[in-house]
């Protein structure tokens, strides 16, 4: 489905979602690389999805920062884990997304039945209800248990996101939408037709610059329906000890090809503002969570686009590190647009054979150094006191050992704050300090303890 656009198409081997808590979690960590439920005294919590860490660049001076798009039918039966769209906000709050081709189309284009006067009395009656959920955080929060302050935290994040939608909208009030090219879409598409139209209306929000940043949680189990695939699509990954459902899963899987075929096709047909390949403007990423069945490890990822100036086109990358983190992937995306990401770390493993191309994903790092074994500090070592002042798990005499290159690393930490946690935590307030006036960056901070 794809050998017409070989060419222009790169996949990436051995990229694994290292967040991704299990399976069915489906698209609940895809974007976001978050350990779901690896946060002490939490049952879950995301972090931001980096659509919209790229919306936050991209999408200052568009109607929309960014389109959510997804599907109707959420959970683990149907390939997808907890959320409402592939995004999250920067509370890990899940955004909603789009679920139908005629939601999509009265997002996008003007409703010749629609006035200012009738508009403006929309946005007052969000407002309306907006005050009527606001309380009194400060006088609620006192009489409130930790967790449950953790949760009113959410609330009033999600208060404030709903408020900057209200003003964005208003802002735009006196600019019209773009007329529609072609009829309101029927209201019971599905599978691969509601895919298609889809695909053919973010091609007109990229050529109208309503949007510059979309997603897509693909709606696999009205495809399978649509191929006459009477089977869950979670059911449909259990595909070991069944023959059908090995051939209905490459049968999904073909299809779903063939669909982004088609959008990489259609993205070279279109023309964008200046008159070049929309194509030639943008990327296009597509993957999954998993690979195959209930495996995890290596996940299929695969873009085009000439908008990534610096990524190499038409090849199959093999990156030498096996579970190469799905996060350096969209990282090496983001930097495309323009975002400056830094990096601090104490974690020596990166800068070794093997894991030496994790930390040149950032635009810049801070290595800090002196964790655990990090082959740091050299001395001849008075193994004697040495092993009168160490704990015995924490000792070897191995001249070469993990434990007593530890231990050489200690004889020059003489604080806490010396400590290589605290000077990576040290380096990451810096570059707050530096940067808290400035746009378009990201900082990733990462320590053993």
């Amino acid at each position: 489905p794809l050998q017409r656009h070989q060419d222009d198409i790169t996949m990436v081997s051995n990229l694994t979602n290292l967040g991704a808590s299990g399976p069915h979690s489906g698209s609940t960590s895809y974007l976001t690389g978050a350990n779901v439920k690896g946060t002490p005294g939490k049952q879950f919590f995301n972090s931001i999805s980096c659509d919209q860490v790229a919306a936050r660049h991209l999408g200052r001076d568009t109607r929309f920062s960014s389109l959510a798009l997804s599907d109707s039918k959420s959970g683990g039966n149907y390939g997808h884990g907890t959320g409402l769209s592939l995004s999250w906000d920067e509370a890990g709050n899940p955004l909603p997304g789009l679920e139908h081709p005629r939601d999509l189309y009265w997002t996008l284009f003007a409703n010749p039945n629609d006035s200012r006067e009738e508009f403006d009395a929309r946005l007052r009656r969000k407002q309306s209800v907006l005050d009527v959920v606001r309380l009194d955080g400060g006088a609620v929060k006192r009489k409130l248990s930790k967790a449950d302050q953790d949760k009113l935290d959410e609330y009033f994040t999600g208060v404030r996101q709903i408020e900057k939608g209200l003003e964005r909208q208003a802002a735009w009030a006196d600019i019209p939408k773009p007329k529609a090219p072609f009829g309101e879409p029927a209201e019971k598409l599905t599978g691969e037709e509601e895919i298609k139209l889809m695909c053919d209306m973010i091609i007109v929000a990229l050529q109208t610059d309503s949007t510059r940043v979309v997603t897509y949680r693909l709606p696999t189990q009205s495809v399978l329906t649509g191929m006459g695939i009477n089977l869950q699509a979670h059911n449909l990954s259990h595909y070991g000890f069944s023959e059908p459902r090995t051939l209905a899963s490459q049968q999904r899987d073909q299809k779903l090809t063939e669909i982004y075929g088609y959008f990489l096709g259609r993205l070279k047909e279109a023309k964008d503002s200046d008159g070049s390949r929309l194509f030639d403007n943008c990327i296009a990423s597509w993957g999954t969570n998993i690979r195959s069945g209930h495996t995890l490890k290596n996940v299929p990822a695969v873009f085009a686009g000439g908008g990534g100036e610096k990524l190499r086109k038409g090849e199959h990358i093999i990156l030498p590190q096996e579970d190469t983190p799905l996060a350096n992937y969209w990282l090496t995306l983001m930097q495309q647009t323009g975002i400056h990401s830094h990096l601090v770390t104490d974690h020596y493993h990166y800068f070794e054979a093997g894991g030496a191309t994790y930390h040149t994903a950032f635009t810049t790092w801070d290595f800090v150094r002196g964790q655990e074994a990090d082959p740091w500090a050299f001395q001849q070592p008075d193994l004697p006191r040495l092993e009168q002042e160490t704990h015995p798990h924490q000792f070897e005499a191995h001249r070469n050992g993990y434990r007593l290159q530890g231990a050489l690393n200690r004889e020059r930490i003489l604080s806490e704050q010396a400590y290589p946690c605290t000077r990576t935590f040290d380096g990451a307030l810096d570059f707050l300090d530096a940067n808290r006036e400035a746009d378009d960056w990201f900082l990733q901070i990462e320590t053993f303890d």
